[in-house]
This record gives C-alpha cells, structure tokens and sequence, in this order.
C-alpha cells in the first residue's frame, strides 16, 4: 500500500519544516519532510529510529548540544523553496519505504522495519504536518495538493 503527498512549501527561517510522518507516540515515528535552509532554498529530510529500532527523543531548544537517538538524513541537494515536492511511504508488512520525487526525478530514502512500531496494538497513524523550529512557530503556510492513500 502506498501513501503520498505533494508539498508545496516557502520557510521563512531555517528549521522550518512541513511533511509526512508514520506516527506511533511522540517517541515512536518516522518522517520525511522539506526543511528551510534559510538561504531561500528546502533540504529534504528523512528522521527514523536509530538501528536499535529504538527512537528515544530528547528535546533541546535553543541550545548547540541538541541531539537525539534518532538517524536523520538531509539531502544534500537544495531545492528551490516553493518548488512542488512529492513524498512517498510505502507500506508493507515488514518495513515502510520513504521517498520523494521532484518533477520527474524520484529518489529512494530508506526503510524502517514494522518492528520499530512497538508496542503496536491497533497501528500507525500516516500523516501531515508543518512545524516552526526552535520554539519559533512557523508563519508560513504549507500546502498539501493531495494526500492518497493506494491499497
């Protein structure tokens, strides 16, 4: 089964970040989105737990040490801000594969195996989101042309 989105999205300041995420709890998701660069321009960005399958968030505003036991990958291409984005999850029985496209170039992220959703007792939740950063909420719109969901 596959989800997707089309992302149109204009930061304002970096960190800025609109997306879609496989969501368990706030300590147990998986998420692929388009951040601000603050230079005009959108990094694609891929956030899942780290390779214990354990993703344990620690929260760190406005400070250099900010970290957490999550992977994330930013694509070190940039994109123009602005520029429509397609997001990709595919779901399978044993893992979800992320990716995105722009125009028609698509690119292949990653997986996340089934079992890093514990303790998983009615499923995921698939969605969207757009967030401000470092306490900073976002003041620019994110526009989502559709969200589909193919069995």
């Amino acid at each position: 089964m596959q989800w997707s989105t089309e992302v149109t999205f204009d930061p304002l300041r970096a960190g800025e970040e609109a997306g879609t995420v496989v969501w368990l709890t706030t300590t147990t998701y998986a998420a692929i989105g388009v951040r601000g660069d603050g230079k005009g321009g959108v990094r694609i960005v891929f956030r899942r737990p780290d390779d214990s399958g354990i993703l344990q968030v620690r929260l760190h505003f406005r400070s250099d040490t900010a970290h957490s036991d999550m992977q994330e990958t930013v694509v070190s291409r940039v994109i123009a801000a602005g520029e429509p984005v397609t997001l990709f999850i595919n779901a399978t029985k044993h893992q979800y594969d992320f990716a995105y496209q722009v125009k028609t170039e698509r690119h292949s992220l990653g997986n996340v195996p089934s079992s890093a959703f514990v303790p998983l007792f009615t499923g995921v939740h698939i969605g969207l989101y757009a967030q401000g950063a470092n306490e900073i909420p976002c003041r620019r719109s994110a526009y989502f042309r559709y969200a589909r969901w193919d069995a």
